[in-house]
């Protein structure tokens, strides 16, 4: 029996949306796939609606970043089950799996342990931007989630403290300290456990 694989993991939101109007099309109509859960209709909501947003993202204001990064987490919930319901529904045929747009998930054991997110980088944001700060990194393949972690010391190993998992490769804190120096790391969560955290990276909060 094959299982299916997520085609959106890892990706940007433009290749997440094209991933989704590809599942779209190939599951409209398609026998193997009568009663889709979540409907195809909601699943097109959710993508137009992270396009839209997406868009005005672009011109860097907060509230809109903040916006487009819900409907992210939105979008993907929406993708893992409707590959939930991909996987029942084919009964683990490749074939199957191929046509209604998901992937097949290479055989063997899962992935092992990951490695830790590459080009991890903080980002101040443009206009009212008090108290907060923009964290970005290279997607791990394989990856399911990603754990932010921080310290004021980061020298000491036991000083770092969690502070959120998210299943995207960028997030907006808020709420932070002004004019307190704070330091960053992010861990990759995969089906072996977390990696290793990522390079530290520091910035003094506006």
């Amino acid at each position: 029996m094959s299982n299916v694989k997520n085609p959106c993991i890892g990706k940007s939101i433009a290749e997440k949306i094209q991933k989704a109007e590809n599942i779209n099309t190939k599951m409209t109509g398609n026998l193997n796939y009568p009663t889709p859960l979540p409907t195809l209709g909601a699943l097109i909501l959710v993508t137009t609606q992270l396009s839209t947003l997406n868009d005005e993202a672009m011109s860097g204001d907060t509230l809109k970043i903040k916006a487009r990064d819900l409907k992210e987490v939105d979008f993907d919930k929406t993708i893992a089950d409707l590959g939930d319901y991909v996987q029942f529904a084919s009964g683990g045929d490749s074939v199957k799996i191929l046509g209604s747009g998901y992937e097949v998930a290479a055989e063997g054991s899962p992935a092992g342990e990951l490695p830790p997110p590459d080009n991890f980088r903080i980002r101040y944001l443009k206009g009212e931007s008090e108290g907060k700060l923009r964290l970005l990194w290279k997607p791990v393949d394989n990856a399911k989630a990603y754990v932010v972690e921080n310290t004021s010391t980061p020298t000491d190993d036991a000083s770092w403290k969690y502070v959120t998992t998210l299943p995207g490769s960028r997030i907006t804190l808020s709420g932070l300290k002004s004019g307190e120096k704070m330091w960053f790391r992010i861990r990759a969560v995969g089906a072996a456990g977390n990696s290793a955290p990522s390079d530290v990276a520091g910035k003094i909060v506006p």
